[in-house]
């Protein structure tokens, strides 16, 4: 199942870049939701390969997932992939410099379910796209903007 949204962000495509490649500031965003973050790889800086292993709680029960970085090309785009016992799935994340002052931010969300309950969750999904597709645009706009007032005020 695929979800995208696009976006059009008032700010230099290499801040923009820059932000969503700070992955110190997303570890500590999802330590305030619940989730511990451990990262496997021994890379010092950003780059294809870092991988993080995530243990979190949803829908009452404990789930792990691996997370790695498979293509890193700055500023134009990155591409993670996760893995779970239930689900696998990919994060592509394109920058397009529309202007020196203005980028296009095109997010495509991919899952794919691996076992019967997750085949089900998934088909349930979809039977809601409409709901669950403005459900996501929605939150992805509202990141957007958020990282867009923060590299505005800096």
């Amino acid at each position: 199942m695929d979800f995208v949204t696009t976006e059009d962000l008032e700010a230099p495509i290499a801040s923009v870049f820059s932000a969503l490649t700070d992955f110190d500031a997303f570890e500590k965003m999802a330590a305030r939701r619940g989730v511990q973050t451990r990262r496997t790889d021994g890379l010092p800086g950003a780059g294809a390969g870092m991988a993080w292993q995530l243990d979190f709680r949803y829908r009452g029960k404990p789930r792990r997932m691996t997370l790695l970085l498979a293509d890193h090309q700055p500023p134009e785009q990155m591409r993670l992939t996760g893995d779970s016992r239930a689900v696998a799935g990919e994060l592509l994340i394109e920058l397009i410099e529309l202007a020196r002052n203005r980028t296009r931010v095109r997010v495509v969300l991919q899952v794919a379910p691996k076992t019967i309950p997750a085949k089900l969750l998934v088909q349930s999904l979809r039977l809601a796209r409409a709901r669950v597709n403005e459900r996501y645009e929605a939150r992805v706009r509202s990141f957007l903007k958020d990282l867009e007032t923060r590299l505005q005020r800096a």
